[in-house]
């Protein structure tokens, strides 16, 4: 019988929600900007329209694809820096078929969150980094990395950015949740269930970047959040 689920425009299904190790405590709220419960009646999206909110949204058609020299996967360009040259960040998505050799990034370091798959062993001169599903890991873009997946084929989501100009961070938030944007840019990947930015609905598998809203995830949403600052 054929498969009924749609499917995303790179290619196969999109793998549901998958156990993940124990969480640590939860962050203070007034920290980080992260609600856990659910808006109450008094909540919502109103402080959204007292403030200026911009923010745009990319979704999976308006990546720009490039497939990889050695043919062991592709990349999916979703936004870079733009005007600066060289561009300080980068995010995008890569799909990992086959075991190699990572690119190096001189003077640039990596985030990299794997969002669908069993996740990926990096093999550096200092030892294996393990790359684990919706665990983002960070490490120097200049290391090295003899890739080697753990169960087939991956998807990441990578930010490579300036850390002489840059101090950002990922984070993984489950819903239901809301999350403070704040005046400094961050973007947001939904890769599963309902998220609204400030009132704008944001598909599964769509990038929003941008500043000054609440972004709302449903019950059972699970987004991955940078913080560009």
């Amino acid at each position: 019988m054929a498969d009924p689920r749609p499917r995303p425009p790179w290619g196969r299904p999109r793998q549901r929600r998958r156990p993940r190790p124990e969480r640590q405590a939860e962050p203070n709220a007034s920290a980080s900007g992260i609600s856990r419960f659910p808006p109450g009646p008094e909540g919502g999206a109103s402080p959204d329209r007292e403030r200026k909110t911009m923010f745009r949204i990319v979704t999976p058609e308006d990546f720009t694809t490039t497939p990889w020299k050695n043919g062991g996967g592709v990349t999916h360009e979703v936004l870079r820096d733009d005007g600066a040259e060289p561009w300080r960040w980068r995010i995008s998505i890569a799909e990992v078929s086959t075991d190699g050799p990572f690119s190096v990034f001189e003077g640039l370091a990596r985030i990299l969150t794997v969002i669908d798959g069993d996740g990926l062993d990096l093999h550096t001169p200092d030892g294996v980094l393990a790359a684990r599903p919706f665990q983002p890991l960070a490490f120097s873009g200049e290391t090295p990395v003899d890739s080697r997946m753990v169960n087939g084929p991956v998807r990441d989501l990578n930010l490579i950015y300036d850390p002489s100009a840059l101090s950002p961070s990922v984070e993984v938030i489950e819903g239901p949740a809301q999350v403070d944007a704040g005046p400094g840019l961050t973007g947001i990947l939904c890769h599963m269930g309902q998220a609204v930015v400030g009132e704008t609905s944001l598909p599964e598998g769509a990038f929003a970047l941008g500043q000054g809203a609440t972004i709302t995830l449903g019950p059972e949403a699970l987004c991955v959040i940078v913080r560009l600052g």
